[in-house]
């Protein structure tokens, strides 16, 4: 950037763009929260702060660039250049080879890359996934099934908002833990069986012949399945199911409940043989995990708030109304899987729809 704008005001773009600093009128710039808080490291420290904390490489075109790189494990810098003309528009070959070089240098600053020569290498490792596949059959035949159940259930459409909605009120109104606790259980399940999931709250005879159950004492405990096969690690799956660990608190969600989440999971795993299963923590929570949290959920175990949980059901319904294809529970596999390849355990709504898009 620095051959365009100057030294200087590069800097200040960059800064600007990915949060670092805060422009006030015409002249002054000041530090925001996350800028203060990165001038605290040095050295190694610094570059863990940013690829930790402020998460650097999940912003373009960090995001964008080692997506290439880990499809093609390596990149010259003539082709970086050439993919950010093609994805940024960058005004010109010359523009373009320079920003190709900065971004190239902070790509190793980042341990995503090393440089060999006239060429990018990817070291950035990866994360085991469970690689799902989508067939358009069984995408299709998903959303025709949705579709009728929602055409039928709901009529306006609008309706299917009512008892989300009205569970959640309940949550933020109830006195009693025990209460919250199981409105934000039913609130959870009510969401997700609007995007086409079985799910359960209550065990039967079969959970009793397996040790399994989602009326553990203290609760938190849903499933979340689809009896419909699916194409996963390179096999065909009979199924697939999300385990869920539900928490009604508005604090920070810590190891404890990764744990509850990864032993449900385990538990489903066993009832539903060669099923794919993927944890997911849902809460109210306005700060996320904390540090054991952030510690213990790496790498699978994924946290949603009830607020993407809503935006995902407004979402929904603008689909079905305006005749498009539905969000299934294929799609939210889909989206599931690629925040645990990339890491993303904790995304908000704007990341989050971005990926599931994607998949629609």
């Amino acid at each position: 950037m620095r051959e365009s704008l100057g030294r200087v005001r590069a800097a200040k773009a960059f800064a600007e763009a990915h949060g670092f600093v805060e422009s006030k009128e015409d002249h002054d710039i000041i530090l925001s929260e996350l800028g203060t808080r990165m001038m605290r490291y040095s050295g190694n420290s610094r570059i863990d702060f940013l690829l930790y904390n402020a998460r650097l490489q999940d912003k373009e075109p960090f995001a964008f660039l080692t997506g290439e790189l880990m499809k093609l494990n390596s990149l010259t810098l003539e082709r970086v250049a050439t993919l950010l003309r093609l994805k940024f528009e960058v005004p010109s070959n010359e523009y373009a080879s320079n920003y190709a070089r900065d971004y190239s240098d902070w790509l190793v600053e980042l341990r995503i890359a090393q440089r060999n020569k006239e060429r990018l290498e990817y070291v950035g490792g990866r994360v085991r996934s469970l690689d799902v596949i989508a067939l358009p059959e069984a995408k299709q035949l998903l959303d025709s099934s949705l579709y009728d159940y929602v055409t039928e259930e709901f009529n306006p459409y609008q309706q299917m908002l009512h008892e989300p909605s009205s569970l959640l009120n309940g949550v933020a109104k109830a006195k009693d833990d025990n209460q919250r606790g199981q409105l934000f259980e039913e609130f959870v399940a009510s969401v997700f069986r609007r995007l086409g999931f079985s799910t359960r709250l209550c065990d039967g005879a079969r959970e009793k012949k397996h040790n399994l159950t989602f009326q553990r004492p203290g609760g938190g405990d849903v499933g979340a399945l689809c009896h419909f096969p699916i194409i996963a690690r390179g096999k065909v799956c009979p199924g697939f199911a999300i385990a869920f660990e539900t928490k009604s608190t508005e604090g920070a969600i810590g190891s404890t409940a990764i744990g509850q989440v990864r032993n449900l999971a385990k538990k489903i795993s066993e009832s539903f043989e060669n099923y794919v299963v993927q944890s997911l923590v849902i809460s109210r929570s306005k700060v996320g995990y904390d540090q054991s949290g952030r510690d213990q959920a790496p790498p699978e175990v994924v946290h949603l708030t009830s607020h993407l949980l809503v935006e995902l059901l407004d979402f929904q319904l603008r689909r079905v109304q305006a005749a498009e294809s539905l969000v299934t529970p294929l799609d939210m596999m889909l989206t599931l899987d690629d925040l645990v390849r990339h890491q993303n355990l904790q995304p908000d709504w704007r990341t989050f729809s971005s990926i599931l898009l994607k998949h629609l």
